[in-house]
């Protein structure tokens, strides 16, 4: 399973969807078992079905859980992906036209957002410019 999340966040798991063939009662042990430089997160309620943790730096994170019924257990990983917040706004170096009617864009430069988070891309009716610009420096959380 794979998970995306914001820098602050609280990041939830469950495992509540376990069960054993025979009935018998089922043990939970989550624990964070890979995690970016510098991190220092763990898991609440390390040992219920269902688990969640605070990310501190953004990066790639992988969370354990041993599902156990004492006798026989299993394990299952789930990857988070933690992304640093932004601002909502991006610095432009020049000064895109309004029209007058309609409010659309005129003028040299269109911005068009891109699917990646680190960036925009700002697109020139004219197919030959392009170029990006960075994204503001993350806010502290």
């Amino acid at each position: 399973m794979q998970l995306t999340a914001l820098l602050g966040d609280t990041v939830r798991a469950s495992a509540a969807l376990s069960f054993d063939a025979d009935g018998d009662s089922l043990s939970y042990a989550w624990s964070v078992d890979a995690r970016p430089v510098g991190s220092v997160a763990t898991v609440d309620a390390a040992d219920t079905a269902a688990a969640s943790f605070v990310p501190d730096p953004a990066g790639i994170y992988v969370l354990a859980v041993r599902v156990s019924d004492g006798g026989s257990a299993s394990f299952a990983y789930v990857t988070v992906r933690v992304m640093a917040q932004f601002e909502s706004s991006v610095t432009l170096d020049f000064v895109p036209r309004i029209s007058g009617t309609a409010g659309g864009w005129t003028g040299s430069w269109w911005p068009l957002p891109r699917p990646t988070p680190c960036a925009r891309s700002i697109r020139s009716p004219e197919p030959s410019r392009r170029r990006s610009c960075p994204r503001p420096s993350r806010t502290s959380a």
